[in-house]
């Protein structure tokens, strides 16, 4: 379900309907995360759409800054997995 509301660039919060099967499913977070120069790495922000994610990197990096960011997702149950997008 997660990758159709990504699909329609919506979060789970902007579904207003409540599934009983929908709460207690194992969504995703996708987390922004930047790089400084000193290789040093810091959580930006928690999103729950890849596509969020994503927009708040390309507004971060449209600003000049020099620090990389990336997305990584984190499944609430088994915590980062292996999906990293290097920006």
């Amino acid at each position: 379900m997660f990758h159709f509301l990504d699909w329609l660039e919506l979060d789970r919060a902007d579904v207003y309907w409540v599934n009983d099967v929908l709460e207690a499913a194992d969504w995703p977070t996708f987390e922004l995360w930047r790089s400084d120069d000193n290789g040093h790495r810091f959580l930006v922000s928690e999103h729950s759409s890849r596509r969020a994610a994503e927009r708040m990197a390309s507004e971060f990096e449209a600003r000049g800054h020099k620090q990389t960011y990336w997305v990584e997702c984190r499944s609430e149950s088994t915590g980062r997995d292996s999906m990293k997008d290097a920006e």
